[in-house]
């Protein structure tokens, strides 16, 4: 521990001492109302995601460095600022960090006044260009007023000419004086219209300038950053006594750690002593050589490997002497467990219901794993209806005859799976063991590890006895005691255990309830 304390204060002040300061400033920018994106009479509000977007820009960085940083790259300077929002509230903040004090002063000041122009500017464009395009408009409409006079007066003056007509006029001359009058009131229509027209670009060129020049400002620097006067973080003292303190902490860690490494299930009589339970077979780790885990199940598979050979004669004599403790309980039901994930439990249980079903007993498999299943992968069955489903009253046959292995049946997870603790408790589960239980020679259930779900301890009280796996490099004989004395107080019985995965080296587990994920689509390592 004193090696580790050195260490780490040694640490942290070398650390500190080549820290190069770093210092902060701020300012805040006010955002308004724009008819960017609105309109003349009803402005937009600012969205301040987009804004901050905006601000954070290359063209304004590009213009703060023609203002106050000539020669710096735009996006260097873009690395030191910060923008901060809140979604119901026009603010930005913003923080420029620089080695320099007065350089990250300067920078936010220039960024927060640019940006505010930019956006001024912007606003104050919309409605000159507005104006403009409404006084073309008026300019043009005038235009047309102006020549549409002579046309009236011309064709008024040809009907008056007609009508000093003597006589009686000809069929001609009528029907010259009736498109005279027609074209007489349609140019008045026109000019009507027109006018009409006039009027409204006038209105709407005084409205334009009256919101012109009556708008708030449509962003303000309401806080100019001031000089900061110390640097940003930790100072270098706090430093070193967080290293001293880190190094005391990781030697004490170091030291009990050390202390617990002999604390994993590697001994049949630890494992024994923590389970109350014997040890009825200690299983060699083997290679699981394909994807899909099928290799795991060495009692169907070729390998004659050393290693092969010596874990299908641990399944055989798990199965004889599993029978054995069958024996002294009358029931043939067991549920297959471990304290956590990917300890071996369903590979154990595949094997040992096809060891089972070599010597010719009727057995049936139940994936009763509902939120993690893996049997229907080892044994290439689909998952269709099943459990599950039987469970939630949605189907009544759900076991499947394996053609491939003789004597061996299996019942899967099936497909409803939204609520695995409540079917789990379902009086029904009872009451399908039972069935089982008369129509088969050995009712084998993997489950969920002990420690992970309640649904383990639930279903240890309907069943003859339970099985834990170990993994014999990593499982804590303290975790072992605990999950014994839990499924114990459910009402259940521990037949005993497998040590699996033995000749290897050791590891460690921390006792710990670990999160108990739901089946993923892509897992490297079987359950």
């Amino acid at each position: 521990m004193i090696l580790t304390l050195v260490v780490g204060f040694v640490g942290a002040s070398l650390f500190a001492n080549s820290r190069t300061p770093s210092y902060e400033a701020a300012a805040k920018v006010t955002l308004g109302n724009t008819p960017a994106g609105g309109s003349i009479t009803n402005p937009a509000e600012p969205d301040p995601a987009t804004e901050a977007d905006k601000l954070k820009s290359t063209a304004i960085a590009t213009a703060v460095a023609n203002k106050v940083a000539k020669g710096e790259d735009p996006d260097k300077l873009l690395g030191g600022l910060t923008v901060a929002y809140v979604s119901n509230r026009n603010v930005l903040d913003l923080t420029y960090a620089d080695t320099s004090a007065e350089q990250a002063r300067t920078l936010v000041n220039a960024f927060a006044s640019e940006y505010a122009a930019k956006r001024e500017a912007d606003a104050k464009g919309f409605y000159d260009n507005e104006l403009t395009k409404l006084n073309a408009d008026l300019t043009t409409t005038g235009t047309s007023l102006i020549a549409i006079d002579p046309q009236i007066n011309a064709k008024s003056n040809a009907l008056n000419e007609l009508g000093r007509t003597q006589g009686t006029l000809t069929q001609e001359q009528l029907d010259q004086r009736q498109q005279l009058n027609l074209d007489i009131s349609t140019l008045q229509f026109q000019k009507n219209t027109l006018t009409q027209r006039a009027l409204a670009l006038q209105g709407d060129i005084s409205t334009t300038q009256r919101a012109r020049d009556n708008r708030a400002k449509a962003a303000d620097v309401t806080r100019e950053a001031s000089l900061p006067t110390s640097p940003i973080g930790v100072s270098n003292s706090l430093v070193k006594l967080a290293g001293g303190l880190l190094g005391l902490i990781a030697g004490v860690v170091l030291a009990f750690t050390l202390a617990r490494l002999d604390r994993s299930a590697t001994d049949s009589s630890e494992v024994e002593e923590a389970t109350g339970a014997p040890v009825l077979a200690n299983v060699p780790v083997f290679r699981l050589t394909r994807a899909n885990g099928v290799n795991a199940l060495v009692m169907v598979t070729n390998g004659r490997s050393l290693r092969m050979q010596r874990a299908r004669e641990s399944y055989r004599r798990l199965r004889t002497s599993l029978h054995m403790q069958i024996a002294k309980t009358g029931r043939n039901s067991i549920i297959i467990t471990s304290a956590h994930p990917s300890e071996g439990k369903s590979i154990t249980a595949a094997n040992l219901a096809i060891a089972n079903a070599q010597a010719g007993k009727r057995t049936v498999l139940v994936s009763a794993d509902l939120r993690r299943p893996s049997i229907e992968r080892l044994l290439s069955v689909p998952n269709d209806k099943g459990l599950s489903d039987w469970l939630a009253e949605e189907t009544e046959a759900i076991v499947q005859e394996l053609p491939s292995i003789p004597n061996l049946s299996v019942i899967v997870a099936g497909n409803h799976l939204d609520r695995p603790g409540e079917l789990i408790a379902s009086p029904r589960l009872t009451s399908l063991i039972r069935d089982l239980e008369a129509e088969y020679d050995l009712v084998i259930l993997d489950t969920p590890p002990v420690l992970a779900t309640a649904d383990a301890a639930t279903i240890a009280s309907s069943v003859g006895g339970a099985l834990i796996v170990v993994d014999g490099r990593r499982t804590d004989l303290k975790v072992l005691q605990l999950i014994s004395s839990e499924l114990n107080r459910a009402g259940g019985r521990v037949f005993g255990s497998v040590l699996n995965r033995t000749r290897t080296q050791p590891g460690h587990s921390l006792l710990r309830r670990g999160a108990y994920a739901y089946e993923r689509a892509a897992r490297k390592r079987l359950d």
